[in-house]
């Protein structure tokens, strides 16, 4: 039997996570927990898991091996903590952390405990990006110049009856959208070594959209609109654009530019979106084929988990590293702290290009 894996945690996204032990044989969930017991109730009806416990009950579950932390950015810091003090591998959600120092700290305890810690996203580990991948290593564009990335938006109102934290402090179309984008961009390129941002707060005061409290006004506290540019150890530039205030949009996604030609790749933050390639002479465009299955979102959204558990059962490098996830956090910092001091930022931390996954 594989690893044992609990879930402290069971709000909007726990569902993908624990569906995922349909599509990965060894995604073995075994308890959950949260500070809302009755839904911690629901979720472990929902997927037939066996227990439901106090997070103080979970970490001191001795048949536990992992623990999955789905809690809200502000607690991952002490939830890994705390799951790696109580002698369990961590697979925590992004981001990290909310500050730098304490990812720093993080990464020090699991190499200290002997415990593994993986951030999230998964995505990276998808066709869409995996397939770009591939076409790069394979010199298919020739050598890669640089990238243009928009992510551009109007929120979550649409579709998150609670969608304040959204535009508070330590989490902004950067924070939030910001890692799958930028865990794409490290896969193809490796480690940023310089950041220069601008940014904006497109509104002061949104409203909620859905549910009991539709129309109550609540005050953006985080800028909303970041428009960063990125160098790469490599020597790659990359324009990132992040936004919650756009309504419409018909640019790209994501487009490559290399010396021999351009790779186009739908929305990073899926996992089957088409990857098309016009080389330097084609007069058309070029569907590629996926280098490895193609998944909708709920089929692969334990990729990442999955090829963790793997990891540590058969005694290699997982993907979604620490290292990496460190590496991001400290990009999107640096990103809003550009914007705020108008300078460069050389950034301290970094990270090798995780392996591909065929």
């Amino acid at each position: 039997m594989s690893l044992k894996i609990a879930v402290i945690g069971c709000g909007n996204i726990s569902p993908l996570y624990l569906g995922a032990s349909q599509y990965f044989d060894n995604l073995n969930f075994v308890a959950v927990a949260d500070l809302d017991m009755d839904l911690a109730q629901k979720r472990a009806k929902e997927f037939n898991i066996d227990k439901v416990l106090t997070v103080d009950e979970l970490l001191a579950e001795d048949e536990i091996d992992i623990v999955l932390n789905l809690t809200v950015p502000k607690a991952h810091a002490r939830v890994s903590k705390d799951i790696l003090l109580a002698g369990k591998h961590v697979y925590s959600e992004k981001p990290i952390t909310t500050d730098i120092k304490e990812a720093k700290e993080l990464l020090e305890l699991a190499q200290k405990t002997g415990k593994r810690l993986a951030v999230a996203p998964s995505t990276f580990l998808g066709a869409t990006v995996q397939t770009a991948r591939k076409a790069i290593d394979d010199g298919l564009i020739g050598r890669p110049i640089a990238a243009n990335c928009f992510m551009l938006h109007h929120g979550m109102e649409s579709w998150h009856p609670n969608p304040e934290f959204f535009y508070q402090d330590g989490a902004g179309p950067m924070l939030d959208m910001g890692p799958y984008y930028l865990a794409a961009l490290v896969t193809l390129f490796g480690p940023v070594s310089r950041v220069n941002a601008s940014a904006v707060k497109g509104f002061e005061q949104r409203q909620v959209e859905l549910g009991e409290r539709a129309g109550k006004s609540f005050t953006v506290t985080t800028p909303t609109h970041i428009n960063a540019n990125l160098e790469f150890s490599s020597g790659v530039l990359a324009n990132f654009n992040t936004s919650f205030d756009v309504w419409h949009s018909e640019l790209a996604k994501f487009e490559v530019y290399g010396t021999e030609g351009t790779l186009s790749l739908e929305a990073p933050n899926s996992f089957d979106g088409k990857v098309k390639i016009k080389k330097a002479k084609d007069l058309d465009w070029q569907e590629l084929d996926f280098v490895t299955k193609a998944q909708a979102l709920k089929q692969a959204w334990g990729i990442a988990l999955a090829d963790f558990v793997n990891a540590i059962e058969q005694n290699y490098q997982h993907r979604a590293s620490a290292e990496m996830g460190l590496h991001l956090y400290e990009i999107m910092q640096a990103s809003l702290d550009s914007a705020e001091q108008a300078r460069y930022i050389n950034l301290e931390s970094s990270c090798k290009r995780p392996e591909l996954l065929l």
